[in-house]
């Protein structure tokens, strides 16, 4: 997946500026595909470029103007296109793990912080995305469409942070004194 997709997805749910987009990205897509301000408006600019979005300028009095970005139909169409390419699972990349290869010449006491700390870490995202699915999801069966989909990936999320959750306790337990 490219950060453009990201963007376009988010940008379907309603016009925004570039200032909205990654404060909103911050809240929801941004738990899985991780981009800076800077990232998301030089891709702005590219799905500017290409035809995938249309910028609305709002003139503003005492401010400056607002730039509104919008999915055009090209963009709707190259979602749907990159939506029908499967998708293959993704790879890890996962600097601790490497940490562990190297027991023994990394200290039992200092991979033993590490992964308490990455414990601590993912029990924190979990707790959050339990709220978020409390607060906005309460009834997941009575989704549809849109709604189901964020549902479906805080879902996954949830699952992801609890797996790691689990290896974090496994892990502990073996490294302990």
């Amino acid at each position: 997946m490219a950060l453009s997709h990201a963007i376009l997805v988010s940008l379907l749910e309603q016009p925004m500026t570039g200032y909205d987009l990654a404060k909103q990205f911050d809240m929801s897509i941004g738990h899985f595909w991780r981009a800076t301000h800077q990232q998301i408006y030089q891709e702005l600019a590219k799905l500017d470029a290409q035809g995938s979005i249309s910028p609305t300028v709002v003139e503003q009095q005492a401010r400056p103007n607002r730039i509104l970005y919008s999915v055009t139909e090209a963009g709707r169409q190259h979602l749907l296109d990159w939506a029908a390419v499967p998708s293959a699972p993704g790879q890890i990349k996962e600097d601790l793990l490497v940490k562990c290869c190297a027991l023994g010449v990394v200290p039992r006491a200092t991979l033993h912080a590490q992964i308490l700390e990455r414990r601590n870490a993912h029990k924190a995202k979990l707790d959050l995305f339990l709220k978020i699915k409390e607060r906005v999801f309460p009834d997941p069966d009575r989704l549809h469409d849109t709604a189901l989909g964020r549902y479906l990936s805080l879902a996954a999320g949830i699952v992801y942070e609890r797996g790691w959750i689990k290896w974090c306790d496994e892990s502990l337990k073996l490294l302990a004194p």
